[in-house]
C-alpha cells in the first residue's frame, strides 16, 4: 500500500512541475538569449501533454538540435522570415483571440518576446492622436473672456460667447498649457469637485453650442466619457457626430477605445453604452482590453456587473496575468456560478476548437520554415528541432536593417564636417532681425513699447488707448494712424473681425509685418490683406518668409493659400534652415506625425532640395535611424548620392 502512495505521490509531483513549467512560458521575458531554454521547457510539457508526436529517436533529435548552429544562412532565410512576419501579422488581423495567438508563438518557436514586440509595433501604427494636425487657437483677448467663465461658471455666459460670435466656433482654446474645444469648455465650467457632470444643465448647453454651429470632436466624446458623462449626453453627442466612434487613441498615457476607457473610469453605463453601439473592447490585441482593465476596478460588485456585460459579449482578456488576478478578486459565489465562462480566460487551457487552430497555424509556420531548403530532411519529424529553426529564421538581423546600420555609421562619419554648416545654420535662425514700419518705428514688439504703461495696455489687449496715447506723442498723419492701428491691434491679439475691418478701413500694412501676420492671424485675415494687394512675397534678411513662418506655426491651411496666390517656395534662393523645404525639416525632426503634411505640401508644388538639405536629412539617422527610414523611405530625393 506504501509504494502505491509513494507512486501516486511522485506522479502528482511531476504534473504539479509540467504545469509550472508550462506557466512559466507565459510570463513576458525579454531576454533573447533565454528564447531556447524557454522553448526546451515547453516541448518537455508538450510531449507530457501529447500534443505534438515526435517521430524521431532520441539519439537522432539530439544529432538534430546540435546540428541548428550550424546551419549555413542563405538568402532565401531572409525570405522565410517576412513570410513566418507576414503570416503572424495576418493572425493579427484575422478574428483570433490573443490566446491562440501566443500558443502559437510559444509552440512554434517564435517566442513570446519576440512576437509580441513585433505584433505591438504594428498595431501601435493604427493608434491617432486626439489632435487635430492644424492647430488654430482663439487670441488673448478672447482667452481672458474665457478664464473669466471659471470665477462665475456659468454655463448661460459660455453659451452666449459662441451664439453671438464673439469666439470663433471652429478654433480651440489654449489653458494652462492644454488644448480643448468649445465643448469641451462646458466640462471645464460645469464639473463639480469630483468631476461628474451635472446632467440637465450640461445637456442643455451642448444642445445651445451645437445650434451655434459648433462640431461634435472624437475628443469631445472622450472627454465627456472620461468625465463620467450620463448616456443621455453620450447619445447627444454621437448623433451629432459625423466621424468613426471605433477608435485607438492614447488617452491619459494609456491606448483606449470608448469601452476601456469607460471600464478604467469604473463607469457601468457608458461601458453598456459604448458596447451597444458596436465600439470594440480591445484597442489592440497585445494591449490591455475591458476585461484587463476590471481587474482594476476597487468596487467587487461593480467589478463583477462590469465583467458579466463583457461575457454576454464573449470578450476575453488580452493580459494572460488577468485570469489568476481575477481568481483572487471576485466573490466565491460569482465565481461557483460562472465557473465555465471564467475558463475561458485561462491561458493555460484551449479548448478542442482552438487547438485545432493553433495545430494549423503552428505546422503552417514550420512549413514555411522547412520549404524548398538544403535541411536535413531527417530532422523534420523533431519538433523540437523545427522550433529552434523558426527561432533561429526569427531571430534574423532583417537585411534592411544591416543597411540601415550602414547608414547610419556613414552619417555618424559625414556629421563631424556637416556640424559647424549647421551651427552657423541655427546662428541665422536666432539672430536679431532689424524692421521698421513706415513711420519709421519698429514693428518689434519690444522695440516699439517707450513706456511700461504702453506694455500694460497692449498686453491688455488695450490697443485703441495705447494708440491714442501714441498719437498724443508724434505727429501721426490720418493715414499713418490708420496704418499703426492695425499694427496695435495685432499686436495686442485683437481678433479676425477686428483686424479686418481695420484692413477695409484703409490701413496700409507694412509687408515687413508678414511673419507676424501668419504666425498670428487665421487665414480669413490673409485672404482679406490679399484682395487689398498686400505683399505677401517679402523675405527678411535671414531669410524669413511667409512661407516658412506658417509651416513653423502649423498653418497648413495658410501654407496652401500662400503657395496658391504665388509665394516663392523657394525662399529667394536660400537653401539652408530657414527656408521652406529647410523649415519644414526642423518641425518634422520635432514631430514627424504632425509635420509630415508641410514636407508632402512643399515637394508636391515642385520645392527645390538643395546639397544641404540632403546632408540635414543624413543627420537625423545619427540619433534616430527611423525618423531618416521614414523620410527617404518615403522621398528618396532627400539621400545624398
Amino acid at each position: 500500500m506504501k509504494w502505491k502512495i509513494c507512486l501516486i505521490g511522485v506522479v502528482v509531483l511531476f504534473s504539479f512541475i509540467g504545469y509550472k513549467e508550462q506557466e512559466k512560458l507565459l510570463v513576458f521575458n525579454g531576454e533573447e538569449g533565454e528564447q531556447r531554454l524557454e522553448l526546451q521547457a515547453d516541448v518537455k510539457v508538450k510531449k507530457q501533454a501529447g500534443e505534438f508526436d515526435n517521430h524521431i529517436t532520441p539519439a537522432v533529435d539530439k544529432q538534430c538540435l546540435n546540428s541548428i548552429d550550424s546551419i549555413k544562412i542563405t538568402p532565401d532565410f531572409y525570405q522565410k522570415k517576412q513570410d513566418i512576419v507576414a503570416f503572424l501579422l495576418q493572425l493579427k488581423n484575422d478574428e483570433i483571440s490573443q490566446k491562440i495567438i501566443e500558443h502559437v508563438l510559444i509552440d512554434s518557436g517564435v517566442g513570446l518576446y519576440q512576437g509580441r514586440k513585433l505584433i505591438k509595433q504594428e498595431e501601435l501604427k493604427s493608434v491617432r492622436s486626439l489632435l487635430p494636425g492644424d492647430i488654430q487657437t482663439i487670441n488673448s483677448e478672447q482667452n481672458s473672456r474665457v478664464r473669466k467663465l471659471f470665477e462665475s461658471k456659468s454655463l448661460s455666459d459660455l453659451v452666449s460667447l459662441y451664439k453671438d460670435k464673439e469666439i470663433p466656433i471652429e478654433k480651440l482654446i489654449f489653458l494652462d498649457e492644454k488644448v480643448y474645444t468649445p465643448l469641451q469648455l462646458i466640462l471645464l465650467v460645469s464639473a463639480t469637485e469630483n468631476n461628474f457632470v451635472s446632467s440637465i444643465s450640461t445637456k442643455e448647453a451642448i444642445e445651445e453650442m451645437l445650434s451655434a454651429g459648433v462640431v461634435v470632436q472624437f475628443s469631445d466624446i472622450v472627454e465627456f466619457t472620461s468625465k463620467g458623462a450620463s448616456t443621455d449626453i453620450l447619445d447627444l453627442l454621437v448623433n451629432n457626430f459625423n466621424g468613426v466612434k471605433n477608435q485607438v487613441f492614447y488617452y491619459e498615457n494609456e491606448i483606449h477605445t470608448l469601452v476601456t476607457l469607460s471600464v478604467k473610469k469604473e463607469n457601468f453605463n457608458s461601458t453598456s453604452f459604448w458596447l451597444s453601439e458596436g465600439v470594440s473592447a480591445s484597442p489592440l490585441k497585445f494591449f490591455d482590453n475591458a476585461v484587463d482593465y476590471v481587474a482594476s476596478v476597487k468596487s467587487r460588485g461593480l467589478q463583477e456587473d462590469i465583467l458579466s456585460l463583457l461575457m454576454d459579449y464573449d470578450i476575453s482578456p488580452n493580459n494572460s496575468a488577468t485570469f489568476d488576478i481575477l481568481m483572487q478578486q471576485l466573490s466565491y459565489d460569482y465565481l461557483k456560478s460562472n465557473n465555465k465562462d471564467l475558463e475561458f480566460f485561462d491561458y493555460k487551457k484551449l479548448t478542442e476548437p482552438q487547438i485545432y487552430k493553433k495545430k494549423d497555424d503552428v505546422n503552417h509556420i514550420f512549413n514555411i520554415a522547412l520549404h524548398d531548403s538544403d535541411l536535413d530532411e531527417s530532422c523534420f519529424a523533431s519538433l523540437e528541432y523545427k522550433q529552434n529553426l523558426v527561432s533561429k529564421i526569427f531571430l534574423l538581423k532583417d537585411e534592411a536593417m544591416t543597411n540601415q546600420e550602414k547608414l547610419q555609421s556613414i552619417a555618424k562619419q559625414n556629421f563631424t564636417s556637416f556640424e559647424k554648416k549647421l551651427k552657423d545654420e541655427y546662428e541665422k535662425l536666432n539672430k536679431p532681425v532689424d524692421s521698421h514700419d513706415n513711420t519709421g518705428e519698429s514693428v518689434d514688439p519690444q522695440k516699439n513699447v517707450a513706456t511700461k504703461k504702453f506694455v500694460e495696455l497692449i498686453k491688455k489687449g488695450d490697443w485703441e488707448t495705447a494708440l491714442n496715447e501714441r498719437a498724443e506723442e508724434t505727429d501721426m498723419s490720418e493715414q499713418q494712424k490708420k496704418d499703426m492701428s492695425f499694427v496695435y491691434a495685432l499686436l495686442a491679439g485683437a481678433n479676425s473681425e477686428v483686424l479686418i475691418s481695420l484692413i477695409e478701413e484703409g490701413a496700409v500694412v507694412d509687408s515687413r509685418l508678414v511673419s507676424i501676420i501668419v504666425e498670428r492671424c487665421d487665414l480669413d485675415v490673409l485672404k482679406s490683406l490679399y484682395s487689398h494687394g498686400y505683399d505677401f512675397h517679402y523675405v527678411d534678411q535671414n531669410w524669413s518668409s511667409a512661407i516658412s513662418k506658417a509651416i513653423t506655426s502649423k498653418k497648413l491651411k495658410s501654407l496652401n493659400f500662400l503657395i496658391n496666390i504665388g509665394v516663392n517656395i523657394e525662399g529667394e534662393g536660400a537653401g539652408g534652415l530657414s527656408n521652406p523645404i529647410g523649415a519644414s525639416l526642423r518641425e518634422y525632426q520635432i514631430d514627424l506625425a504632425m509635420n509630415m503634411a508641410f514636407i508632402d505640401v512643399l515637394i508636391t508644388s515642385g520645392a527645390t532640395i538643395t546639397n544641404f538639405h540632403k546632408e540635414f536629412v543624413e543627420s537625423f539617422a545619427v540619433d534616430n535611424i527611423e525618423l531618416y527610414m521614414g523620410l527617404i523611405n518615403k522621398y528618396p530625393q532627400f539621400k545624398m548620392n
